[in-house]
């Protein structure tokens, strides 16, 4: 995975945009997990860039 974005603040420690076509190409290919997946099965190719947020693990 590429490099993350700068922190927001103490809790988000990056954030990083993810193609929406490559999320859903991944996705038919069976290659997603967990709550990824769940949200690249609503997807469509042309919809906007999901935005991840990356947390500290508490």
């Amino acid at each position: 995975m590429a490099a993350c974005n700068r922190p927001l603040n103490n809790e988000i420690s990056c954030w990083k945009t993810l193609d929406t076509s490559r999320l859903v190409e991944d996705n038919k290919g069976g290659n997603l997990q967990g709550r990824l997946q769940e949200i690249a099965a609503t997807l469509d190719e042309e919809d906007n860039p999901v935005i991840m947020l990356i947390k500290h693990k508490k």
